[in-house]
């Protein structure tokens, strides 16, 4: 797989109590010390997140396991024009 198919940027909305700036703002200090995170932008006004990651290196399931860690719940809208429930099925 080349370097460039491997960068996938997945946005999901979320929703749940700590939806709040200065917690969203460790959350993705914490996403982006993960080994594989390119970089996450996470917003409490549009209840969005966008995560850049190369999926060789971090499975989308880990990222999304430690948001829902964080006491939010996590909403699909997709992957670079793919569905989230293709990427699942992959594995990724």
């Amino acid at each position: 797989m080349s370097a460039i198919s491997r960068i996938k940027r997945i946005i999901v909305t979320l929703s749940g109590p700590n939806l709040k700036a200065a917690q969203l703002e460790r959350l993705r200090a914490e996403l982006e010390a993960l080994p594989g995170v390119i970089g996450a932008f996470i917003s409490a006004q549009t209840e969005m997140a966008h995560v850049v990651f190369d999926s060789e290196r971090i499975k989308w399931a880990q990222i999304q396991k430690r948001l829902e860690e964080a006491g939010l719940e996590v909403g699909t809208l997709g992957l670079g024009g793919e569905h989230l429930d293709h990427l699942r099925a992959r594995g990724a």
